[in-house]
């Protein structure tokens, strides 16, 4: 009866040693699934996910900005610093951000209003003719009065220029951020 002790023994420490691996090999499948998964996770997600949380941005350009995240949109979020002063920040722009929790919010989660793009925005404020600090990716900053926007282009009237001086005009791409100059 001992031998039988011993085989029920051994076959049970076998059996342990097999659910054993087939738990381990399960813990890599899942781990494989979630790195293959978070793989499609883009950088627009992961700003979405933002919205109330203080960060702190470098821009293209060496623009840094810190405050608090109060909206997205397709292609821009809203950072309003401490002094009361908000900016509409293009994705592409961000170099590093700051302060970013493990969270991500799919595209196809958000509802309209944050589908909205850079356009719909500063065609906000050109239609207001606001004044406006652009700050650009190369560093440099203009100072204007948004007039209107093109497909990925926008016109202004700097600072100081006349009606006779003509328009200046901007792409898109070149635009790290905007705030609205109060009057």
């Amino acid at each position: 009866m001992r031998w039988e002790r011993s085989v029920l023994a051994l076959i049970d420490d076998l059996e342990q040693q097999a659910e054993g691996l087939h738990l381990q090999e399960r813990d890599l499948e899942v781990a494989d699934r979630t790195h293959a998964e978070y793989a499609h996770v883009g950088f627009g997600s992961r700003l979405h996910a933002l919205v109330g949380r203080p960060v702190r941005l470098r821009l293209l350009g060496g623009i840094n900005l810190a405050g608090t995240v109060t909206r997205t949109g397709a292609d821009w979020l809203l950072v309003e610093e401490t002094n009361g002063r908000a900016w509409v920040v293009r994705h592409a722009a961000v170099a590093v951000l700051r302060g970013a929790s493990a969270r991500a919010v799919a595209d196809d989660a958000l509802g309209a209003l944050r589908r909205l793009p850079l356009r719909a925005v500063l065609r906000r404020l050109a239609d207001d003719r606001a004044d406006c600090l652009l700050h650009l990716v190369d560093g440099g900053r203009l100072e204007g009065r948004l007039l209107r926007l093109g497909a990925d282009f926008a016109e202004l009237r700097l600072a100081g220029a006349s009606p006779t001086d003509g328009y200046d005009v901007v792409p898109l791409a070149a635009v790290a951020a905007v705030q609205e100059q109060s009057s």
